[in-house]
C-alpha cells in the first residue's frame, strides 16, 4: 500500500507544479490599461485596475509607486463625480512631502476636487470654506514648483490660481499670475498653453474697457494659431473676440466670431470621439494580445509538464518495472477510465450535434425575421409618405434606399453562405433593380466580373452606389442621361467606377452625400480616390 502511494504521488507532481505557477501581470500593465479604459470612457473598469495595481504596490512596498496611483484614483473619483471619495482618498496618511512632484500633483487634484465638486453638486456643508481651501491649495503647490523650479507645473499652477483669482472678482490681483503663467509657456516653446493665460487677459482687458489693449493681444494670438488647428484654444479665442463685439452692440461681428467658435467646438468632439474610438481598438488589440499571452503561457506551462512527465516516468522506471503487478492494475483502472471518458466524449458529441442543429435553425430564422423587418420598415416609410410634404418625401424615400440596399444583403445569405462570400456584382444588380425610374431616364451601362466580397464588408458597397445613384436622380443636369458602372480587376486589385455625365456644382461636390461617399469608401479600403465633378465621375481601386 505505501509503494502504491508513492509511485501515485511521482506520477501527479508534474500537475503540482503547474498548479502552483503563477501568471501575473505588472504595476506598469495594470497602470497602462487603466489609462486605455480612462480614453474610452469605461470607468468602473479604469478603476478596477487602479485597485489591482494599489495591491501591487502594496505587495512591493513601493511608496512612490502607491501615492503615484492613489492621485489617479482619486482623478477616476473626480471625473466620476465622486468628489468626497476622491477627497477622502488624499487626505489619507501619506509621505508627499518626500515627493515634490507627487505633492503638487496632489495638490491640483484637491482643488479641482474641491472646485468642481461645489460648483456641480454642492458636495459640502456650510462650514467648508472651499473658496479658501482651493486658494490654498493651489498656493500651496504653486510655492512647492517654484521652490524646485518645475517650470511647466508652475506655468499651469499659475493659470489656474490667476484664473480662480479672476473668477473671485478679483481680476486685478489675477493679473500677475496670468502674466507670468504666459511668459513661461512661451519661454518653454509651449505656443497652445501660452495661448489660454493670454485669453484671460484679454477678457480682463475687455472688462477694463481698454480695447486697444484687446485688440493689440487678439491680433497677436490670431496669428499664432492661424493654419495650426488648434480648434481648443481657437474656439475660445474666438468666442472672446464675439465677446468683444458683443460689447460694442455689433450683433453681426459677434455672430461670425461666434459661428467660428461654434465650429472649432464641433472639431474638438471630432478629435475627441476619434481618440475614444482609436482607444477602444486599443483596448481591444489590448485584451486581445494579454489573452493571447496568456493562453500561450498555459500552453508553455502544460508542455513543460509533459515532459516532466516523461522525465518522471524514465527516472522510476526501474520501479514500475519492480511493481509489475501494480501496473497492472493501474492499467486496468486507465482502461475503465477511457472507456468512461468515451461514453462521456459521445455524450458531448451528441449534446453539440444537437446545439449545432438549433443553431442553424436559429440563423435560418433570423436572417428571414432581419429581412421581414426591414421590408416592414420600408413599407411603414412609404405609407407615410402620403401626408408629407415633397421634400420630406425626398428624405423618406432616400431613407427608404438605405434600408432597401441592407435588406437586399439578406437575400444572398444562407445558412452556408452566412457571414462568409457574396458575390459583389450580382449584390449590385439587385441595388439597381430598386431603382425602377432608372430604365425611363437614363441608359445603364454595367460591366461586372464575379468577385468575392465578406458578407459583412459587401453592405458598404451598396450603400456606396445607393448614394451616388440617388445623387444621380436628384441632382443630375447633364445632357447625356447615361450612367456607367464598372468592376474590373487591374494588377491585382479591383476598380469600381461610376460616373453618369452630370457637371456637380461646388454645393454638390462638397456637400454630405460626397462626403459620405468618401467615408464609405474608406470603410471599404478603397483607394486611389479620383473624383470628377466636371462628368460626375467617382473612381476607387480595393482589395477583395
Amino acid at each position: 500500500m505505501n509503494l502504491s502511494i508513492l509511485v501515485s504521488l511521482l506520477l501527479l507532481s508534474p500537475l503540482f507544479s503547474f498548479a502552483q505557477s503563477p501568471v501575473t501581470v505588472s504595476y506598469d500593465q495594470h497602470i497602462e490599461l487603466a489609462e486605455q479604459y480612462n480614453r474610452a470612457y469605461r470607468f468602473d473598469e479604469s478603476i478596477a485596475e487602479l485597485e489591482v495595481a494599489m495591491e501591487i504596490a502594496k505587495q512591493d512596498n513601493n511608496e512612490r509607486q502607491l501615492l503615484d496611483v492613489e492621485i489617479s484614483l482619486a482623478e477616476m473619483m473626480r471625473r466620476t463625480q465622486n468628489y468626497l471619495k476622491g477627497i477622502e482618498i488624499l487626505d489619507a496618511p501619506g509621505n508627499y512631502k518626500k515627493y515634490p512632484d507627487l505633492h503638487v500633483r496632489r495638490l491640483g487634484r484637491l482643488a479641482a476636487l474641491y472646485g468642481e465638486g461645489d460648483y456641480f453638486e454642492e458636495t459640502f456643508s456650510d462650514d467648508v470654506n472651499v473658496v479658501d481651501s482651493i486658494q490654498q491649495f493651489l498656493s500651496e503647490a504653486l510655492q512647492i514648483a517654484i521652490a524646485n523650479d518645475f517650470l511647466e507645473q508652475e506655468a499651469g499652477l499659475q493659470n489656474e490660481l490667476g484664473l480662480f483669482i479672476m473668477r473671485q472678482n478679483s481680476r486685478k490681483a489675477s493679473i500677475p499670475h496670468l502674466e507670468r503663467s504666459a511668459e513661461i509657456f512661451l519661454e518653454l516653446g509651449d505656443t497652445v498653453n501660452y495661448i489660454r493665460p493670454m485669453i484671460f487677459l484679454m477678457e480682463n482687458e475687455l472688462e477694463f474697457g481698454n480695447l486697444n489693449r484687446f485688440d493689440k493681444i487678439a491680433n497677436d494670438l490670431l496669428a499664432l494659431v492661424n493654419g495650426n488647428n488648434w480648434y481648443n484654444v481657437e474656439a475660445d479665442l474666438f468666442k472672446m473676440i464675439g465677446n468683444r463685439y458683443l460689447s460694442v452692440g455689433d450683433s453681426l461681428n459677434h455672430c461670425q466670431w461666434q459661428m467660428k467658435a461654434d465650429k472649432n467646438h464641433l472639431e474638438v468632439q471630432k478629435i475627441i470621439n476619434n481618440d475614444r474610438m482609436i482607444s477602444y481598438e486599443v483596448l481591444y488589440e489590448t485584451e486581445k494580445f494579454q489573452r493571447e499571452a496568456f493562453e500561450a503561457k498555459i500552453f508553455a506551462l502544460e508542455k513543460s509538464q509533459d515532459l516532466d512527465k516523461e522525465r518522471l516516468k524514465n527516472q522510476n522506471l526501474y520501479l514500475l518495472l519492480a511493481l509489475l503487478l501494480i501496473i497492472i492494475l493501474a492499467f486496468g483502472l486507465i482502461y475503465f477510465r477511457e472507456r468512461s471518458l468515451k461514453k462521456a466524449l459521445a455524450k458531448t458529441n451528441q449534446d453539440l450535434h444537437l446545439s449545432n442543429e438549433k443553431y442553424q435553425l436559429l440563423m435560418v430564422e433570423s436572417n428571414h425575421r432581419i429581412k421581414n423587418n426591414l421590408q416592414m420598415v420600408i413599407s411603414m416609410f412609404d405609407y407615410s409618405d402620403e401626408n408629407m410634404s415633397v421634400e420630406q418625401q425626398k428624405i423618406n424615400q432616400k431613407i427608404s434606399a438605405k434600408i432597401h440596399t441592407i435588406s437586399s444583403l439578406h437575400n444572398h445569405l444562407t445558412l452556408e453562405k452566412h457571414n462568409e462570400l457574396v458575390d459583389l456584382g450580382v449584390y449590385l444588380f439587385d441595388i439597381l433593380a430598386l431603382y425602377d425610374s432608372l430604365d425611363n431616364h437614363f441608359k445603364l451601362v454595367t460591366s461586372f466580373e464575379s468577385i468575392q466580397i465578406r458578407s459583412e464588408k459587401i453592405v458598404y458597397f451598396g450603400l456606396i452606389l445607393n448614394e451616388m445613384l440617388s445623387n444621380t436622380l436628384e441632382h443630375h443636369n447633364g445632357s447625356k442621361k447615361e450612367i456607367q458602372i464598372s468592376l474590373l480587376p487591374n494588377n491585382g486589385a479591383w476598380v469600381f467606377r461610376y460616373c453618369d455625365h452630370s457637371k456637380m456644382d461646388n454645393n454638390h461636390s462638397t456637400g454630405t452625400g460626397t462626403e459620405l461617399i468618401q467615408q464609405l469608401i474608406t470603410r471599404v479600403g478603397g483607394t486611389d480616390l479620383v473624383f470628377k465633378k466636371s462628368i460626375g465621375l467617382y473612381q476607387f481601386s480595393f482589395h477583395a
